[in-house]
């Protein structure tokens, strides 16, 4: 619950809309995401394993955001790559705080690895985006399949 409760505050990754915006505007972004590499993540061991990156598409309206998704769940390319390594994300995110060209949100997404038993998995967080004419810089922190990660990415509304 606590988990959820925190992900209301919602990748990646968003796309920042102003408080008068009246159009559905469309976005794409992209996104690197590294882990904080705790104890309790065994699988964490290298830089490659603690970092994955995502791009996705999606529409805004107001304040809020709602987009997909893909992405590889780490940047290790020893082994031969499978579905299990992708996943698909379906999110949404909310303007919760605007102060001029700089917005806080809150993100919320539910994924799965695309493999043939699908796992999945719950993201929640929250980030600052500046907003620099068409493009958008964001960082933020959330909570991902059970890790702690920070992200950076770029946005374009059109």
């Amino acid at each position: 619950m606590k988990t959820l409760l925190t992900f209301a505050m919602l990748s990646m990754v968003i796309v920042a809309n102003a408080q008068e915006q009246t159009k559905i505007e469309k976005y794409v972004s992209a996104s690197v995401s590294l882990a904080n590499g705790n104890s309790n993540a065994p699988r964490i061991d290298s830089i490659s394993r603690a970092a994955y990156f995502m791009v996705e598409g999606g529409v805004s309206f107001k304040n809020v955001s709602v987009g997909l998704g893909f992405g590889r769940s780490s940047f290790n390319f020893s082994q031969k790559d499978s579905w299990s390594n992708w996943f698909v994300e379906p999110k949404t995110s909310v303007i919760l705080l605007e102060r001029g060209i700089a917005k806080g949100y809150g993100v919320f997404g539910i994924g799965s690895y695309l493999e043939s038993n699908p796992r999945f998995f719950i993201e929640y967080g929250a980030g600052t985006v500046i907003s620099l004419k068409e493009l958008d810089l964001s960082v933020q922190y959330s909570v991902w399949d059970n890790l702690g990660y920070i992200s950076f990415g770029v946005s374009k509304t059109f």
